[in-house]
């Protein structure tokens, strides 16, 4: 009814060569809907024992049967979100095929833990690699600039934004903003304001406490 088992054993090999896979699609499949539950569920830089056991047992699972991008990346972030800043540099640092996504959510959050210098060295990193920055991507440097005052390295983000065409892009405009503010320089920051194609609540934000400070009162009504 069954029908023969070939004899050379090709067919019992084929039979475990589709066990294996069907294992590595269930175990995928899971990975991602408690990644899911992390990414969703954990507060930002909330530690809860369940959490933290979850986290590293979708880890352990990885390593057994390999994982794509999006799944590392989306651990990464779960990792983050959870605190565990070491951790998730462990698991960026074991990706052979990194992306910008995965360094833009460390480099984000390095730049607002207090490893600026980290942040802007994994900028350089990913820029030598051939990996374009997106919006997100100047958004974090430039807050690790803002962090750390450092202006000229700003302008030079600045230039390399507008040569990619991310300058059109809100989250960028305000950063240089708030950059500028930060570094004195209210003047090429209204200059940014004003050549914003579109103005967010930040933006204004940005707008309204740079004038103020500077005594500004009538450009704040």
């Amino acid at each position: 009814m069954f029908g023969s088992v070939p004899k050379n054993g090709c067919g019992a090999e084929k039979l475990y060569i589709e066990k294996d896979s069907i294992e590595k699609g269930i175990v995928e499949l899971i990975a991602k809907q408690r990644i899911g539950k992390l990414v969703m569920g954990a507060p930002a830089g909330g530690k809860f024992s369940s959490d933290i056991e979850l986290a590293k047992a979708v880890h352990a699972s990885i390593l057994t049967f390999g994982a794509d991008n999006y799944l590392l990346n989306a651990l990464i972030t779960a990792h983050l979100k959870l605190g565990l800043l070491s951790d998730a540099y462990t698991i960026f640092s074991g990706m052979c095929d990194l992306d910008v996504v995965t360094y833009t959510s460390i480099i984000s959050v390095f730049g607002k833990l207090g490893y600026e210098f980290q942040a802007l060295e994994l900028f350089f990193r990913m820029r030598e690699s051939g990996i374009e920055p997106n919006e997100f991507s100047f958004v974090a440097l430039l807050t690790a600039c803002g962090r750390i005052l450092e202006l000229e390295l700003g302008f030079q983000v600045h230039s390399l934004a507008r040569k990619l065409g991310s300058l059109s892009s809100t989250f960028v405009a305000n950063a240089l903003m708030a950059l500028c503010d930060k570094c004195g320089y209210l003047e090429d920051a209204l200059v940014l304001f004003d050549e914003m194609p579109e103005r967010d609540i930040a933006s204004w934000n940005t707008f309204i406490a740079g004038v103020v400070n500077e005594l500004m009162y009538d450009k704040a009504f």
